[in-house]
């Protein structure tokens, strides 16, 4: 069970919260909404973070364009967090949702723009910015290669080192499709495509590349399935890969060990360690209907991963959807809830 630290995390409309815990407490600190938010902006939406620096996105922000989104930049100094600026596409066009999903390592920012006309309508796009001191100068714009109306590119990225991966989502424009993960490299400074990822059990809806998780090392990449039909009507899977000469190779699908229709397994990862996987599950109907939860998986010394905990909310909520997101670092893991009650004084 899931006690010290249970706390909700909502999509705010134009505005972050950041929380500190306590040994049995959480305390608002700092409340961040910039000058030039607007109406809908829905600032919040996709966060990263890498040391000092948090990058916030507003997929739907109109500065550039309407709803072609931005993403704000902050700082933790001595006396808070301090706004540095905001980023926008430099191509940027109505409607894109720059801002959509966000990944940070190190000095550089991945983000996404699902619904760019990169190289078809709505087939999305990632933008790549590096910091230089304090100050983000775009780099690289990417699609994927032979990219379809409606793929939207870019509803999710993880970057990771000289790796990228970017997920395509389905559309309404386009036919059921099982997904695709597309894999970036850097060489020598340049990002270009260099593999395409699918599942060897490919079925229509299956929604693979919806989420990403990576080993410390980066050398085994794990790929959502969240809507794959093996163990029930979306109950959820997922697939990994390890690099071996340069290339990801498929190793093995893994389920919940009760896996059950509509859990959604999958939806989200979190890496704290090389040896430690957590994996969430928003939909999964527990001692509540879609109250959620939370596998956790550890690789023993053969190299295999066993899932060895589910954990769950001391106190159940039914429909909050715990395990929509995940942040695990160190010894401490944070799991959203975002359509959770707030629970009766006195709990």
């Amino acid at each position: 069970m899931l006690h010290p630290l249970r706390q909700s995390i909502s999509i705010l409309p134009c505005a972050l919260a950041l929380v500190a815990a306590s040994a049995d407490a959480q305390v608002q600190i700092e409340h961040l909404v910039p000058d030039m938010s607007t109406q809908n902006s829905q600032t919040g939406f996709a966060l990263a973070a890498d040391g000092d620096w948090l990058a916030v996105g507003a997929r739907f922000d109109p500065q550039a364009q309407p709803g072609a989104g931005a993403v704000d930049l902050y700082e933790r100094t001595a006396i808070g967090f301090e706004h540095r600026g905001r980023l926008v596409a430099p191509d940027a066009a109505a409607g894109d949702a720059f801002g959509f999903s966000l990944s940070m390592d190190g000095v550089h920012l991945a983000v996404g723009a699902p619904n760019n006309t990169a190289s078809a309508e709505k087939s999305g796009a990632l933008y790549l910015f590096e910091r230089v001191g304090s100050q983000f100068s775009f780099t690289a714009k990417l699609a994927a290669p032979g990219a379809l109306t409606g793929e939207r590119l870019g509803e999710s990225v993880l970057l990771a080192g000289d790796w990228m991966f970017g997920g395509m989502h389905i559309g309404d424009e386009v036919p059921p499709d099982p997904g695709r993960a597309y894999v970036f490299k850097r060489n020598g400074g340049t990002w270009s495509w260099h593999q395409t990822l699918t599942s060897a059990d490919a079925q229509d809806g299956d929604h693979f590349g919806f989420a990403y998780g990576i080993t410390p090392q980066h050398t085994e990449l794990f790929v959502s399935a969240r809507n794959d039909d093996d163990s029930g009507t979306n109950a959820g899977s997922f697939y990994r890969f390890e690099l071996e000469q340069g290339d990801w190779e498929p190793r093995e699908e893994v389920y919940a060990s009760d896996a059950a229709a509509n859990s959604y397994f999958g939806a989200c990862f979190a890496n704290p360690s090389a040896t430690e996987l957590i994996v969430g599950a928003p939909i999964a109907t527990t001692s509540v209907s879609k109250g959620g939860a939370v596998y956790v998986f550890e690789r023993d010394s053969a190299g295999a991963w066993n899932q060895t905990q589910k954990l769950v909310p001391s106190a159940p909520v039914a429909s909050a959807h715990f395990g929509t997101s995940l942040c695990a670092a160190g010894d401490w893991l944070v799991v959203g809830a975002p359509f959770d009650a707030p629970a009766p004084p006195g709990t």
